[in-house]
């Protein structure tokens, strides 16, 4: 191999433009990043669970709001973000209750039926910022944090971090609830 396919090599592998041998998959506890879902016109999105379900209930301090419907907090388990409805109910240092239930999901693409009734909305039982994203995981780090995609820009929330139970570019539900700590 001459120095310059080397050196071109080596560029792409570093830029990650070339998947990681199979080796280095199985290392990371990772198996294979999944297909892109790529979802046409007249086709509707499924999530179907696919695991259990990691809950958590921590109590945490404000350490940010973002007019966008997120909030930061922060807590012995490290910073998170999640979503709100209002921004103004919450201040730089209020003290938090954090519900967190995750779940990975696998996306489905099925034709879209006109007839087929639109999921009703969730009817939550509790008083709070209720809310529901699903996306797919950016990053994962050994503390148990996964940072997730959401429409209103990325979301960290806490996880139980198992070997290969999240792992970057696959699909997780992620609820949470945000109400001022009793």
């Amino acid at each position: 191999m001459t120095t310059l396919a080397r050196v071109l090599l080596v560029a792409t592998l570093l830029a990650g433009c070339a998947p990681r041998p199979p080796a280095e998959e199985m290392a990371a506890a990772c198996p294979a990043h999944p297909a892109e879902t790529l979802i046409l016109p007249g086709e509707q999105a499924v999530f179907l669970a696919t695991g259990p379900e990691d809950r958590s209930v921590t109590t945490a301090h404000v350490t940010g709001t973002d007019l966008r419907g997120t909030i930061t907090v922060e807590s012995d388990r490290g910073p998170v973000e999640v979503w709100i409805v209002d921004t103004t109910h919450y201040h730089f240092g209020d003290r938090v209750e954090i519900s967190m239930a995750v779940r990975a999901v696998r996306v489905e693409v099925r034709p879209a039926s006109p007839a087929s009734p639109e999921a009703p909305p969730a009817e939550w039982s509790e008083p709070g910022d209720h809310a529901v994203v699903r996306g797919r995981i950016l990053s994962a780090d050994p503390r148990g944090t996964i940072a997730v995609e959401s429409p209103r820009g990325p979301v960290r929330v806490w996880a139980t971090i198992e070997p290969g139970r999240y792992c970057a570019k696959n699909w997780v539900e992620v609820q949470s609830r945000v109400r001022p700590a009793p």
